[in-house]
């Protein structure tokens, strides 16, 4: 049997990230809203999920403005 391939089944997605418009840059998390935080000493705190999300936002920028970069 060959190899051909099934119309029933799907396409593979697309690849993303190869033109500078299919690769926006990443939402910048939000803060915790007013209040969130109780004030406890929760650990973690909701300031601290926040450090948490904010540097994995920082690499992934850095990353976003590296692929800009080569893409020109």
């Amino acid at each position: 049997m060959s190899a051909a391939t099934d119309p029933a089944e799907p396409s593979p997605p697309p690849v993303v990230g190869t033109d500078a418009g299919d690769d926006p840059p990443p939402p910048e998390p939000e803060p915790p809203a007013e209040g969130a935080c109780c004030g406890s000493g929760c650990d973690p705190c909701v300031w601290d999920l926040y450090a948490e999300e904010r540097a994995r936002w920082m690499e992934a920028m850095r990353g976003w403005q590296a692929r800009q970069r080569d893409t020109r």
